[in-house]
């Protein structure tokens, strides 16, 4: 199975594709406008936060229906495997497994990579973590 079959078989399963495509005009507004778990999970800092919620709530179906299809059946490209330079790939181990499997992805199909989990952490490293992490990829780019 080619990984955006795979990709196309969870968004099938994931409960937002699901309600976004149930979903009555005005609806989505509704559901996406008070949507804050979300934005907690971006790390949208609080000042920012009904910016957010404002803006969440104004896309249409189709485009987010068409914005998550095209995420998912995102593929690497195929010269990817070409690359022979180092690339650091980092994942959150609270992330989904999704990502973590996108993650493994991309660390098999670059030679060079390396590839670090990251305990305690989700989609947003660098915010969650930056002082790690700007340590990690400081300590990284000199043996490069």
């Amino acid at each position: 199975m080619r990984n955006f079959e795979r990709f196309s078989l969870t968004i099938a399963r994931w409960p937002l594709a699901s309600t976004i495509r149930r979903s009555k005009p005005g609806e989505l507004h509704h559901y996406l406008g008070r949507n804050r778990v979300q934005a907690r999970e971006l790390f949208v800092p609080p000042e920012l936060m009904e910016d957010y919620i404002h803006t969440s709530a104004h896309i249409s179906k189709a485009t987010l229906l068409a914005a998550v299809g095209d995420n998912m059946r995102f593929e690497l490209p195929a010269a990817w495997s070409e690359f022979r330079g180092p690339a650091l790939v980092m994942v959150g181990r609270r992330e989904r497994a999704l990502m973590r499997d996108s993650a493994a992805v991309i660390h098999t199909a670059l030679p060079a990579s390396e590839i670090e989990i990251v305990n305690g952490c989700g989609h947003g490293i660098p915010l969650e973590r930056p002082d790690w992490f700007n340590g990690r990829v400081a300590g990284w780019l000199p043996r490069q």
